[in-house]
């Protein structure tokens, strides 16, 4: 009796319709609303269902494709927002996500279903990837059953973003078909008959000519330049001339390669092609002009960045924007000057272009370059702080009036921030280095850490820091020139001369402050660097490019007699710069406002001096006695002599420089 009732009672019941239920329905008709044939996208469910749920086609120019990435979609009641609003967590299976990541060359995406706020947010799996390397220090989560991974609120996934990953997904497909039958056969891959296309012969000129024209400027979006520059070389000029794809990668490629002349040479024959050019090509030609008129000396700095600002405002898409920001930063950081202001603008403008840099749907190569390239800005930025500070405190300390611990602690916990952030940056983009193998990048990588050593030794030393106080340097220092040599065997190899001649440049650098400043033999044959610079400089048509180390060392070497009271250096400064260097003397010395006049005017005639009289035999200094007692400090304008060191005859004191000046006859 007990199992005829079950059984009725099993007959009898129906299946229940519960809230998940109808919760996952209602997300798969709104992501297949989205995902739409009028959209571009095929859009199956993956059965069985063994790691994502649909299997998305695209569509391109109306026609199936049969390029496919997976979609994994979830549902939440109501989403755990983290970061203050800006991410929703959520918990993944671990394994799911790396069965996503396991698709190549698409990786897919994952789509988050918030059902009370009926919306539809999304990232794409690799990103959400990449944001859990750079949120946890290790990779032990991958080995847990379940990870928390972020979506960011501002990813709604309508018809809007839909046509982005419709261009994202295209491009990842076109560069893994380019990447296979470029190097397919190096690795076993089949190359013959990929969408039935031709293959070409890169010993050809004319099929190398045809496949820069169809690809080339796709392989410059990934930063290729290696290939591409030693592939245009191969191609004779009539066919360049003939094709307009071939003169822009020309331009671009000698550009980039330094050959400034070379590409002056081809952006000319493009120009002459105007009414050819699209929008976006005429955006990147005016800066590869502007890049070619700056380096071969044609407009100072000043114009290069009120052009580059000009073309800020107008700029068509995201990485145009981070490109031509980078450059002004660059050279707004290039103008500043000791004692003088630091632009306001300048932090902001690096911060904001670190955050485009990191939302921008590119290439990881091109990522970690544009890392590098405002890591570098960054670098100048934390020295710039850093010699401005110590500038001050140098000042005081030579008159007698040292600052206190807590104003020198104050200015390094100013100053550290900015080292870290260089060093994290560094570490973000060793990062993608790691997960990509990319040795190109690498080389940049260390290349930038190289160069932020060297100018840190450069800003130390020039405020004469004692070497005894900065630690153990030997090892240090042979390391840093190891780093430098090689990155630049690594760029010979891979056709980027310049920047081997510069990674070169940085060995011999390091190689000469280990030698003259901490006596440390950091390479054993010093002169063969020189040689190899040499060679490079006539093989390749460089011009030379003078080294700071040794000029450096000289000046710290030498005693200048001449200089009684260190004033030649005022010869370098503006009124504003002497206005800042007087208060540091006046709050030094403790005197009263209305003496400020008398030291700026001190200083004002000591620049004088430097830069009007150039009879290297004649000294000017001021009467010992012209202030008076001490306490009484620049009560009185401060009187000049001028003296001639052969025969040692003297002006009288005058505190007119210029009457001085004049009566010397200069």
């Amino acid at each position: 009796m007990y199992f005829y009732k079950l059984f009725v009672m099993a007959f009898n019941q129906r299946p229940i319709v519960d809230g998940a239920l109808v919760n996952s329905d209602l997300s798969i008709q709104k992501l297949k609303a989205v995902l739409s044939f009028g959209a571009g996208f095929v859009c199956r469910e993956d059965k069985p269902d063994l790691g994502c749920d649909f299997d998305i086609e695209l569509i391109l120019d109306g026609k199936a494709t049969d390029w496919r990435f997976p979609c994994q979609l979830k549902s939440v009641q109501s989403p755990t927002l983290i970061s203050d609003g800006q991410f929703i967590s959520y918990s993944f299976l671990t394994s799911r996500l790396g069965y996503l990541m396991a698709r190549r060359p698409s990786m897919g995406i994952i789509v988050l279903y918030a059902v009370d706020a009926d919306m539809l947010y999304y990232d794409y799996a690799d990103k959400i990837y990449e944001r859990l390397l750079s949120e946890r220090d290790s990779d032990d989560w991958k080995q847990n059953d379940y990870v928390n991974i972020h979506f960011p609120v501002s990813q709604v996934f309508n018809e809007e973003e839909a046509a982005k990953i419709l261009v994202t997904m295209q491009r990842r497909f076109e560069s893994g078909k380019l990447m296979q039958e470029s190097f397919g056969k190096q690795y076993g891959l089949p190359v013959e008959g990929v969408d039935g296309e031709e293959k070409y012969d890169f010993n050809n000129p004319s099929d190398i000519s045809k496949y820069l024209s169809k690809y080339g400027l796709m392989l410059l979006n990934n930063y290729d330049l290696g290939d591409i520059h030693a592939m245009i070389l191969k191609v004779p000029n009539r066919e360049i001339f003939q094709d307009i794809e071939l003169l822009k990668i020309a331009a671009i490629s000698y550009c980039e390669a330094g050959a400034y002349v070379d590409a002056d040479f081809y952006y000319q024959k493009l120009r002459s092609r105007k009414p050819e050019l699209d929008a976006g090509t005429e955006e990147m030609m005016k800066f590869i002009e502007l890049k070619i008129l700056l380096a071969l000396g044609n407009i100072d700095d000043k114009s290069f960045t009120d052009g580059l600002r000009s073309m800020l405002s107008n700029a068509h898409d995201s990485t145009s924007k981070i490109v031509i920001g980078l450059n002004i930063v660059r050279y707004d950081l290039i103008e500043l000057k000791s004692l003088k202001s630091i632009t306001p603008t300048i932090e902001p403008d690096i911060e904001n272009i670190f955050k485009a840099i990191r939302t921008l749907d590119t290439s990881p190569r091109k990522r970690g370059l544009l890392m590098l390239w405002n890591a570098e800005n960054l670098s100048q930025l934390s020295l710039a702080i850093f010699t401005q500070q110590g500038a001050v405190f140098q000042m005081k300390e030579t008159m007698g009036s040292p600052a206190p611990l807590h104003e020198r602690l104050a200015a390094l916990n100013r100053w550290l921030p900015y080292e870290r952030k260089f060093s994290d940056t560094l570490q973000e983009v060793y990062k993608i280095v790691k997960e990509t193998g990319d040795l190109l990048l690498k080389s940049y990588t260390v290349v930038t850490h190289v160069k932020h050593f060297i100018s840190s030794q450069v800003r130390f030393l020039g405020m004469n820091a004692n070497v005894d106080d900065m630690g153990d340097m030997k090892e240090r220092l042979k390391a840093e020139v190891n780093n430098a040599l090689t990155a630049c065997n690594y760029f010979v190899s891979q056709g980027f001369v310049r920047d081997a001649y510069h990674a070169l440049n940085d060995a011999i650098e390091i190689s000469t402050l280990a030698n003259g400043v901490y006596q440390v033999e950091a390479y054993e044959n010093p002169d063969l660097l020189l040689q190899k610079k040499w060679e490079l400089e006539q093989q390749h048509d460089i011009a030379p490019i003078d080294l700071i180390i040794p000029g450096l060392i000289e000046r710290l070497n030498r005693i200048n007699t001449d200089d009684r009271y260190g004033q030649s250096g005022m010869a370098k400064l503006d009124d504003e710069q002497i206005e800042k260097v007087a208060r540091i003397a006046l709050e030094a010395l403790k005197l009263p406002e209305d003496r400020l006049i008398n030291i700026i005017n001190e200083c004002k005639g000591y620049r004088m001096f430097h830069l009007r009289c150039s009879d290297e035999n004649i000294v000017a200094y001021q009467v010992k006695d012209a202030n008076g007692l001490s306490g009484d400090n620049y009560r009185y304008p401060v009187k000049f002599v001028l003296e001639s060191k052969k025969t040692r005859i003297a002006s009288t004191p005058n505190a007119d420089m210029n009457e001085l000046l004049i009566s010397w006859g200069f």
